[in-house]
């Protein structure tokens, strides 16, 4: 067990300051100037502002605690950025992606982005005549990560399949999804947040350590909204 787990550095830290609570150099670089023997609230806005570099220090600190990316080989993160593509997300920071009318630009960017994905996954499309590009007619969204994309793409399947239910004149209790045990987690907390039944398929050696192909078939049946497939497996 790391020491930060049974040790509250904020509580020891209050524990000392109230011992000395005489004022420090206010040239000390990791001393607030206005009050220097207090702590910087957390978990309340201050009534008065702290100096930014004390506070870029102090979170700086307390991040570090945090894993490090690029030794990071057990889950899927972004390990390197380049200084033209942090001075792109850095130009662009203050922007609220959600306002289309304000952002219009980004809605193309967007749409281009879907249209790349199709073409690698060869959704149906055309060829556009002026310009040479094959674009597709996908229907997608830009999301946060892949596992509120996800959440999205999960409750497609799930309106999808109750729609045609409900056309059909049949029920839409108990619906279910499949996917192999090695799949993302995310996979596995769509069902559990959206009320599906979650059919693990078996990873075997025979398989390679993916899905179990031979044993979809088994598993399907009317109420089945879709397969969760993803590219590689977690356990490897």
């Amino acid at each position: 067990m790391v020491l930060s787990k049974h040790i509250d550095a904020l509580r020891l830290e209050s524990q000392i300051l109230k011992k000395t609570p005489q004022a420090q150099l206010r040239k000390e670089a990791f001393i607030d100037s206005y009050d220097s023997h207090k702590n910087i609230p957390q978990f309340e806005i201050p009534q008065n502002s702290s100096n930014e570099q004390l506070i870029y220090k102090y979170l700086s600190q307390e991040l570090a605690l945090d894993g490090i990316p690029t030794l990071n080989l057990a889950s899927f993160v972004n390990t390197y950025v380049d200084d033209t593509s942090a001075r792109l997300i850095q130009d662009n920071l203050t922007k609220n992606l959600a306002d289309n009318d304000e952002y219009p630009s980004l809605i193309d960017i967007q749409t281009r982005c879907i249209s790349i994905l199709s073409n690698l996954w060869h959704a149906p499309g055309k060829v556009d005549k002026v310009t040479g590009n094959r674009v597709t007619n996908s229907i997608g969204t830009a999301t946060t990560g892949s596992s509120e994309a996800i959440m999205l793409a999960g409750l497609a399947l799930k309106k999808r399949w109750q729609l045609k239910r409900k056309a059909e004149g049949k029920s839409t209790d108990n619906p279910n999804i499949l996917m192999a045990t090695c799949a993302q987690v995310a996979l596995e907390k769509f069902a559990c947040y959206f009320d599906v039944e979650n059919r693990l398929i078996p990873v075997t050696e025979e398989s390679g350590h993916l899905i179990d192909v031979s044993k979809i078939k088994e598993n399907i049946d009317e109420n089945t909204i879709g397969i969760f497939v993803i590219m590689g497996s977690t356990f490897t």
